[in-house]
């Protein structure tokens, strides 16, 4: 490990003991060439390159900032590795090693490149997908997060763009896995990382309440990968991501389910949509599902195909690049309380003029009351 490119700052020790312990190899930057953007996300940038150790492409993620990057860069490291030594590369991204700019001075994670990109890509690339192809990539994503929560791992960040298409010589349908750990946290973990983080479509309304991450978040977030799935549009495309959006969540706004989606599929994003986290299904029941839907139908080869429609318009204040959400909850939280407030002292006020009013006009009908009470 190439010990001097790092400034010896409080968070470069950490890393350095970070890399030593999965003797991570530090590549040199001038090993890359043909660096192109790909992609934003939250707190990094994705490009991609060609490694002229082998001339193979390779995904370069790069963090927004420079200080303070530890958490982050550990958490990435650690969930990756923790799932990869259990699981396999087979299910997990690669990662190859680190290297930093000498410029920027900025850490790069050298991860494995993704030929078909994320899965909403590979939806938008698509006109059809065969149910059967479906299915096939949910059971990796589902098969990925069950085992993140075997470990008790909640992402906390769970949307298309974070989870990865690939082709895989070993598998008839491409491949896919769950990506970008810099979130993530173990269950019951308390920091000050449990801030509301995400995109607003895909988070549950629980956490939007304020309420902590859980397993049963994730799973009402892979609920909205599989109805993004079934549709091909990402959710909630055609309204703004504001506190209006999150107001109507947390009253039971989902979004509409395409027409000839399958019953099996709609039933179970359903249950993963419940607004009662308890009714919600674990991730290991929705692979038996998945699984037995499969089973029940493999003298079908082709199922039935899902046509993904055009849109005509989408709205042009969707945000679908993770960010920090918590002054959005607190506006949609104190907004929610201050209707409820005017709604309960409205009532108050109505009854108490009622009952007034009875008591004085004992004589008139019920309907006449009823009017004036209204």
């Amino acid at each position: 490990m190439n010990e001097h490119i790092y400034d010896k700052t409080p968070s470069d020790h950490k890393l350095i003991n970070l890399t030593k312990k999965y003797n991570l190899e530090f590549i040199p930057y001038n090993q890359f060439t043909n660096v192109t953007y790909i992609a934003k996300g939250g707190f990094s940038k994705i490009y991609k390159a060609i490694w002229e150790m082998g001339k193979s492409e390779v995904v370069l993620k790069i963090y927004n900032y420079y200080n303070d990057i530890y958490a982050d860069f550990s958490n990435e490291l650690n969930i990756n590795f923790q799932c990869r030594t259990q699981f396999s590369d087979l299910y997990f991204q690669k990662i190859y090693g680190i290297t930093r700019d000498p410029e920027s001075k900025k850490y790069i994670i050298v991860m494995e490149f993704a030929l078909y990109g994320d899965l909403h890509c590979f939806l938008n690339s698509k006109k059809t997908l065969t149910l059967r192809g479906m299915l096939e990539i949910l059971n990796f994503i589902v098969w990925d997060l069950m085992n993140l929560h075997k470990k008790n791992i909640i992402h906390c960040d769970f949307h298309s763009g974070n989870i990865l298409i690939n082709k895989d010589s070993r598998f008839h349908s491409p491949c896919a896995k769950i990506t970008d750990f810099g979130r993530s946290k173990l269950v019951n973990a308390t920091s000050n990382r449990d801030v509301i983080y995400g995109i607003i479509p895909y988070v549950a309304p629980e956490v939007l309440r304020g309420e902590p991450y859980t397993k049963q978040s994730d799973i009402y977030s892979l609920g909205m990968i599989i109805w993004e799935m079934t549709s091909g549009h990402k959710p909630f495309y055609d309204r703004e991501h504001d506190t209006d959006l999150i107001l109507a969540i947390l009253d039971g706004l989902r979004p509409d389910f395409i027409d000839d989606t399958p019953k099996e599929l709609v039933e179970l994003i359903k249950k993963c949509w419940d607004n009662d986290v308890s009714k919600r299904p674990k991730a290991s029941d929705i692979k038996f599902e998945i699984n037995q839907t499969l089973k029940n139908n493999e003298n079908e080869p082709v199922l039935s195909k899902i046509t993904f429609s055009y849109i005509e318009k989408i709205c042009s204040r969707t945000i679908y690049q993770s960010r920090l959400l918590s002054s959005f909850v607190s506006s949609a939280l104190a907004l929610r309380n201050l209707h409820s407030n005017v709604t309960e002292s409205t009532i108050i006020n109505i009854n108490s003029l009622s009952s007034g009013y009875i008591s004085r006009e004992i004589g008139l009908d019920v309907l006449n009351s009823s009017l004036m009470v209204m």
